[in-house]
């Protein structure tokens, strides 16, 4: 059981963040993550990933890593942040490249090397944060898990 919660928090919080970089909006052909550089049109989504950390929240002292739950707001609260930076250097919103379906980079003229180093810290932050967040917690989950394989194995061993 803790483990489908586990996979589900990751699936949930990744999945979000994977819709809001991959997904392109019909209207104006923009990929859903340019809506986080405009208050109205963000609101939505900050009120999703909201949610998500509230259960996250909840259920941060359980043995499971549902820290991933936070993904989401530390992707847009990154991405917001970077975004700033960018427009002060380079006048435009940041572009965040990743690998495409194919497997081959996607190749937008205007993207610089500021945006591809600010497109692997924001992803690699949404990822290791979380796990950060719960290293305290690691003895403990091994120390359980250690403690069911041994219960198993001594149930094993007796019959």
């Amino acid at each position: 059981m803790n483990s489908f919660l586990t996979i589900l928090s990751i699936l949930i919080g990744f999945g979000f963040i994977i819709f809001l970089i991959e997904k392109k909006n019909k209207q104006n052909n923009l990929h859903e993550y340019h809506q986080l550089f405009e208050f109205k049109s963000s609101l939505k989504y900050i009120l999703i990933s909201l949610f998500l950390s509230v259960i996250g929240i909840i259920r941060f002292n359980t043995l499971t890593l549902e820290t991933y739950y936070f993904s989401p707001i530390i992707f847009i609260v990154l991405t917001i942040f970077f975004n700033f930076l960018i427009r002060k250097i380079y006048n435009r919103n940041i572009i965040i490249e990743v690998v495409g379906k194919t497997l081959t980079p996607r190749r937008n003229k205007k993207t610089k090397i500021l945006d591809k180093f600010f497109t692997l810290f924001i992803l690699l932050s949404s990822l290791l944060i979380p796990l950060i967040l719960k290293s305290n917690k690691f003895a403990e989950i091994n120390q359980r898990k250690i403690t069911t394989a041994n219960i198993v194995f001594a149930k094993g061993g007796v019959e």
